[in-house]
């Protein structure tokens, strides 16, 4: 905005000035204004006399250009005939000059691309990293050289949260100066550090130059140590904190290009989530029923592919061989207003030993309608067995799981990043037995809504990308197929061809509006209805 207002009032001063452009020479540059010209040589809108014909080369009502002819030593009248052919040549400038534009934008944005896809494999990379091991500490120096792939870090720390989050340790790093991170950290008052500061926000933290701007009591320490930057993200799984990772780099602003801090906030997920399975191993020594069926159902989860599987997996573990229903929704745009949290999308349902029919998968509902979302606020997870007397139990929904027999409801969030701005959706099970649910089921519907949501919040982006991929290819076809015609009729003709091809379209056509601006003309069109309606 503010480069557009500045660009605007430069345009207004040097109209203000008639000032035609600027002329330049070994001494310098000054302004070149209309009394300085020769009358014979100034530009005019519908031709020129004599000497020069100037004619504005404009891309899309912006004027990017002037067309000039020259004939200094031949004086005379430009034709009405001579017009024309120069109004035609200006039209063909114009659409090079617009075809040109079209694919540098479409090169840029397909690179921009190709970047994403290498942050997705990047991503792809460190996962499989961690779902191969049960000991994140112990891979600290693999972690590192995965990360200096991709960003110049010279250390990797993960600090660990006890349980209160209270008190905090290191739990593993690699790297030049885990050795002295350690002592500095260990010196430092608690609540001074860019660690607790990460804790007590639950914010990332960046610092692009430690040298010049401390901002905590280790930092100067650290900068002699030669460490210049360093950035740390809290490793959250669902609303718990489970630590911090710390990286440090010698290199200033290591942390500062466009689009990193997201990557690394991923890492960070999927390092709590490597963690989280790694805690649920170790627990398994002393509670191995319960930390068996976690560690299996989160590795399961680790494995799939999508929604479908990731409620497969759930069930598989908690409530298949019990009647009940499930579904898994996320939050979807609204198409008209943009909205992101105003509908939800049942991405994945299905039943287990009983005879209801569950919503099909790309069913969308508004928030209001599907009411599960409200009973997780503030809590994460919504269990009753109860229904018929429960006060959480809105009586619209009381009402109608008690006609549909329902004896028991589970919803839990879910969520990535640790706030209710990261949930993502929800999972709902309705049981039809008088079972109950044990402690140990809640635990593991906790647990695994977490381990579901990063699952699916990496699915998400890996379509995301996907599809960015796509659209910018699409652009880059056209764009370099335009490139081909000169006239504008073929052009036209074979653009809504290619429309109706790639993207298997019922109609696409080009309309114009007339020179009084009253009609739009159809110009070319595809198929059948193109040819009537021409």
């Amino acid at each position: 905005v503010q480069q557009r207002y500045t660009l605007e009032m430069l345009d207004e001063h040097l109209e203000e000035r008639d000032v035609l452009g600027f002329e330049y020479d070994q001494v310098g540059v000054k302004p070149l204004t209309l009394s300085e010209v020769d009358q014979d040589f100034l530009p005019t809108s519908d031709g020129g006399s004599e000497a020069v014909v100037q004619e504005p080369l404009r891309i899309r009502g912006e004027k990017v250009g002037l067309l000039t002819l020259e004939e200094p030593a031949q004086p005379g009248v430009w034709t009405e005939e001579q017009s024309e052919i120069l109004e035609a040549v200006r039209e063909q400038l114009e659409l090079a000059l617009e075809n040109r534009l079209l694919i540098e934008r479409s090169q840029r944005a397909l690179r921009e691309a190709r970047r994403r896809e290498a942050e997705l494999a990047f991503l792809q990379e460190i996962s499989a990293m961690l779902n191969a091991t049960s000991d994140v500490a112990g891979i600290g120096d693999a972690l590192l050289e995965q990360l200096q792939g991709f960003v110049p870090v010279d250390t990797v720390a993960l600090v660990s949260l006890e349980t209160d989050e209270a008190s905090a340790s290191v739990l593993g790093g690699a790297g030049d100066f885990v050795s002295d991170y350690v002592a500095i950290v260990s010196r430092v008052p608690k609540g001074l550090t860019a660690v607790s500061r990460v804790v007590e926000r639950r914010t990332s933290l960046i610092q692009n130059d430690l040298g010049r701007s401390p901002r905590f009591a280790e930092d100067a320490m650290l900068a002699r140590l030669g460490i210049t930057a360093r950035a740390l993200f809290p490793l959250t799984l669902g609303p718990r904190l489970l630590g911090v990772l710390d990286l440090a780099s010698r290199k200033p602003d290591a942390f500062s290009r466009e689009g990193i801090a997201p990557v690394l906030q991923q890492v960070a997920a999927q390092v709590a989530s490597a963690i989280e399975r790694g805690n649920l191993l170790k627990v398994a020594q002393a509670s191995a029923d319960e930390s068996r069926r976690l560690y299996e159902a989160t590795a399961d989860l680790v494995d799939t592919q999508g929604a479908p599987g990731v409620l497969e997996a759930i069930a598989t573990h908690i409530f298949s061989h019990r009647p009940a229903r499930a579904e898994i929704a996320l939050y979807v745009g609204d198409p008209e207003t943009g909205a992101e949290r105003d509908w939800m999308e049942i991405v994945a349902s299905l039943t287990c030993r009983v005879d209801r029919q569950a919503p099909p998968a790309g069913t969308r509902l508004r928030v209001e309608e599907l009411i599960a979302p409200t009973l997780v606020e503030g809590r994460g997870l919504f269990v009753t067995t109860d229904v018929e007397s429960d006060p959480n139990l809105p009586e619209s929904l009381r009402s109608v799981l008690l006609e549909e027999k329902v004896t028991a409801l589970v919803v839990a969030a879910l969520t990535t990043g640790g706030d209710a701005a990261g949930q993502i959706g929800v999972l709902q099970v309705r049981y039809y037995d008088s079972q109950g649910i044990s402690a140990q089921e809640e635990r593991l519907y906790r647990t695994l809504a977490d381990q579901a949501a990063v699952v699916l919040a990496n699915r998400r982006l890996f379509e995301e990308s996907q599809a960015r991929i796509r659209r910018q290819e699409a652009a880059v076809e056209l764009a370099n197929l335009t490139t081909s015609f000169s006239e504008r009729g073929p052009l036209m003709q074979a653009s809504v061809d290619f429309l109706q091809r790639r993207f298997d379209l019922h109609f696409a056509g080009i309309f114009l509006l007339d020179t009084q601006g009253e009609w739009a003309v159809l110009q070319s069109g595809t198929g059948d209805i193109g040819q009537r309606l021409m």
